[in-house]
């Protein structure tokens, strides 16, 4: 794992089946929250017990990566609650890095969702905005609400405009392709102590107690931040990229990428992330290989479908 800078319902169901889908749904929001969590679902849940059942259960469910590389491609609505034991004993080069990938993808399109709804908010207010249009106080208060939320600065008295400018490279989707890769790196493809007991699969460096820190240090050199779900893992590290001022070229890049007509592109942005760990060159270096050897860039145009939330638990 390398060390990186950064910083930290409606259910229906029939009425004998209330009481059990309920509980799914608290379930739900309590270990995964966020994205997932703020949306209209039908649940339904499995449990695993080790990394090959999960592999057994999406193979089962029909989730192919070979799929996914079709214009249409779509991933199912999956939320799996921590990786299970038994990554390290799957073969490294096929059941690994195939569980890995379905198993988070599904996670980074959905934070990625999250996203791109503020900011179909934003262009839709940058348009009324262009067109002379009053906006309500409930519309400022959620741009000044999504201000704090990605650490965007705007002198007090700069005209609304300005606001939604400093925004819209902010608020903008990470290619999963970048994202796959950087959590393939950072944890080891699923294998690390710090993902496998604290959902941490990118590194994030935290500054408090409740970090973890490597072992065998009395006077641990760093500490990796620890999340309550993969979940939560994934949106922290979507928000870090959004706004980390050190992330600041990768967000240029992006917007001129979508001012050009075209998508985000991980591999170009991998580029960007020479301060994400301390090796620099040779990291961004291994991200774009880890994309070319996976062929990573053939998931950034995948979407969730519209089915149900599969919630996976895995137990230890």
């Amino acid at each position: 794992m390398t060390q990186s800078r950064t910083l930290s319902t409606t259910c229906p169901a029939p009425r004998a089946g209330l009481r059990a889908v309920a509980l799914m749904a608290l379930a739900l929001v309590l270990l995964v929250g966020g994205a997932m969590a703020l949306r209209p679902f039908q649940v339904a849940s499995a449990s695993i017990a080790s990394a090959r059942e999960l592999a057994v259960l999406l193979d089962g469910i029909g989730y192919r990566i070979a799929a996914l590389h079709e214009p249409d491609g779509r991933a199912p609505r999956l939320v799996l609650q921590r990786l299970p034991d038994g990554m390290a004993a799957l073969d490294p080069e096929i059941d690994r890095k195939r569980t890995f990938l379905r198993a988070l993808l599904p996670l980074v399109l959905a934070a990625n969702e999250a996203v791109l709804e503020d900011r179909a908010f934003l262009t839709g207010l940058q348009e009324a905005v262009a067109e002379g249009a009053s906006l309500s106080q409930a519309d400022r208060r959620r741009v000044l609400a999504l201000l704090t939320r990605y650490r965007a600065e705007v002198a007090p008295e700069a005209p609304f405009a300005a606001a939604l400018a400093a925004l819209l490279p902010r608020v903008d989707a990470v290619p999963p392709s970048l994202a796959l890769a950087q959590a393939a790196v950072e944890s080891g493809w699923g294998t690390s102590r710090f993902s496998l007991e604290g959902n941490a699969l990118f590194g994030q460096s935290s500054w408090s107690e409740d970090g973890m820190a490597p072992l065998g240090h009395d006077e641990p050199p760093f500490r990796v931040a620890a999340f309550a779900s993969l979940q939560d893992c994934v949106e922290a590290y979507v928000a870090n990229l959004n706004s980390h001022p050190a992330y600041a070229g990768f967000r240029t890049l992006r917007a001129a990428q979508r001012a050009s007509g075209a998508a985000p592109d991980g591999r170009a942005l991998a580029a960007t992330l020479l301060a994400y760990a301390e090796t620099g060159t040779v990291y961004t270096a291994t991200l774009r290989a880890v994309i070319d050897s996976n062929d990573l860039d053939r998931l950034d145009h995948v979407r969730l479908d519209d089915g149900r939330t599969l919630l996976v638990l895995a137990q230890r």
